[in-house]
């Protein structure tokens, strides 16, 4: 058994997105993170909430762990760097009505709303947000970049940021490529998941390219000082633990009914349109 364990723990292995906290910290000496950690999820909305000049948070997590640890990490980042942001708000799966929340931002006259959770809950942030008339400066919820937010709240969900992992408009390396492959042999374009086996398949021939063999230490070597493009963002990791440290999920913006890229810069597909206005200012889109 212990010889088996340890061929285990031997096998070089390229991993996605994820939990850094559970995989990463402990002894993963050949598993390296090619896609984005859990923790990087609010890098880009802090970026833009800066450079808005806001000051104060109100930071919500759906109450699952990887919505937890995108909130945490997004929380210690926001402190690190001088905003002022109580305690995560946590809220259950089932929540539809949001106006405790509301109600709570208002006291705290927080300037922006920042929220790691699904879809349906994003959805039902902005009915309660309708309801209440009330709209923060700045409105982030982590998936208002689904399809399902769009087709919930129709023009309502103009103007809210979201993350967004992949996208196959994204000026990445050689993604515009892959996009062109992936939907000439399904009929469709690629997903997050395709884009994730893609990057770790380019990062792991990248590494036997350049090591000249598929010898384990010599790879395991390589990948730790590997630096290289995949359609997901640059691939750079911690050497001592293979965490992801290059690649973090860009910000998209939905503008008339789709979500463009708002950050970083170098992916943009389109200008920031900052702040998020309130109910009384909306006109609706013209077809």
């Amino acid at each position: 058994m212990a010889g088996a364990e340890t061929e285990r723990q031997r096998r070089v292995m390229i991993n996605g997105a994820g939990p850094a906290h559970v995989v990463h910290k402990g002894p993963t000496r050949y598993l390296f993170q090619s896609g984005a950690p859990y923790a990087t999820h609010g890098v880009g909305v802090l970026e833009l909430a800066q450079a808005q000049g806001l000051r104060t948070l109100f930071i919500l997590a759906r109450d699952e762990l990887a919505s937890r640890e995108m909130a945490e990490a997004a929380r210690a980042a926001a402190l690190s760097q001088g905003f002022a942001a109580g305690e995560i708000e946590a809220y259950r799966g089932s929540t539809t009505d949001f106006s405790l929340q509301v109600a709570k931002a208002q006291a705290a006259q927080a300037d922006a709303w920042i929220a790691f959770g699904e879809a349906r809950d994003a959805a039902d942030m902005v009915k309660s947000f309708k309801r209440a008339g009330y709209a923060p400066r700045l409105f982030f919820a982590r998936k208002a970049t689904d399809p399902a937010f769009v087709a919930a709240v129709g023009q309502d969900a103009e103007f809210s940021l979201g993350a967004i992992e992949y996208d196959a408009r994204l000026a990445t390396p050689a993604n515009a490529g892959f996009a062109k492959a992936f939907a000439a042999k399904w009929s469709a374009p690629p997903g997050p998941g395709a884009a994730e086996g893609y990057a770790a398949a380019t990062v792991l021939a990248e590494a036997v390219r350049r090591a000249g063999s598929f010898d384990q230490e010599k790879l395991r070597a390589m990948l730790a000082r590997l630096e290289t493009g995949t359609v997901l963002g640059p691939y750079k990791v911690d050497a001592a633990s293979g965490e992801q440290v290059g690649i973090k999920p860009a910000v998209a913006q939905i503008q008339r009914g789709r979500p463009e890229v708002v950050w970083p810069n170098a992916l943009q597909t389109a200008r920031p349109l900052l702040a998020y206005p309130q109910w009384g200012e909306r006109r609706l889109l013209e077809n």
